[in-house]
């Protein structure tokens, strides 16, 4: 049994029934579920919504760019990324990392990342 048949049967039959699901991945207990359950050490921690758990647990993401021009890259990351802290450079990679509060100005840094695609 492949894992997109298992998506496929749950979103489909949850809409008639109750289904508690185990997962480790974050990004399918968002895509097949309408509540999500935190345990730890066998106690449950928290339930909620994924957008409610974001919004009270998101401590923010890491973001990787390889760039022959770390320089320009780097002003890139900190003007459309304010509060922006660049953690590693090794090479062409850099790691940066970017609070939660920043993540709402990732879909405008990703429009001027396209528009500028080929500028070097």
């Amino acid at each position: 049994v492949t894992r997109s048949y298992v998506h496929k049967l749950v979103l489909s039959e949850k809409k008639r029934r109750c289904i508690v699901l185990t997962t480790h991945l974050m990004s399918e207990s968002e895509k097949l579920s309408d509540r999500i359950a935190i345990m730890a050490h066998g106690k449950l921690k928290t339930i909620g919504t994924a957008s409610a758990l974001k919004q009270k647990y998101n401590e923010g993401f890491k973001l990787v760019v390889v760039a022959t021009d770390a320089g320009k890259a780097g002003a890139f990351v900190n003007a459309a990324l304010p509060g922006a802290v660049l953690e590693s450079h090794v090479n062409a990679k850099m790691v940066f990392a970017v609070s939660a509060e920043a993540n709402l100005k990732l879909a405008d840094a990703w429009t001027t990342l396209q528009a500028s695609d080929g500028d070097n």
